[in-house]
């Protein structure tokens, strides 16, 4: 990944406006998986876009739907290296898609395989099932 050159104004007004902006969390496992930069990029930015989904959704369970070019650029990776990865990312099982049909206007539903418990509200809503399993 290339270093932008970025000012120290440009950071101070980022790191300002991030206090009107939503948090997710990320499992710590991602971490310790044997990850390209291109695939953590590629998950990293899929926990964010099913952090927007599910705070826009009324009825989430698993899947949630997210455009291809809307994944790709939070990823921040060329399309070789994004479908590589989003490839990876499926054989090792963090991850699942179906990818949808542009003709159609469908978009790709994913879902993230990874324990749910990282979701807290997710975790709170359905109380003890989450402890007894």
């Amino acid at each position: 990944m290339q270093l932008q050159n970025i000012s120290t104004k440009s950071i101070s007004e980022i790191l300002n406006g991030s206090i009107f902006k939503r948090s997710f969390s990320i499992p710590h496992v991602v971490y310790d998986l044997p990850l390209t930069s291109g695939d953590l990029r590629c998950l990293l930015a899929l926990f964010k876009l099913q952090d927007e989904f599910v705070f826009k959704s009324k009825s989430y369970w698993d899947w949630f739907f997210v455009e291809q070019k809307i994944w790709k650029k939070h990823s921040k990776c060329d399309r070789n290296t994004f479908k590589a990865s989003r490839q990876r990312l499926k054989y090792m099982r963090l991850i699942d898609y179906r990818l949808g049909n542009g003709l159609r206007k469908r978009a790709t539903e994913c879902r993230i395989l990874i324990d749910p418990f990282y979701l807290a509200d997710r975790a709170l809503s359905e109380g003890g099932a989450m402890s007894e399993k």
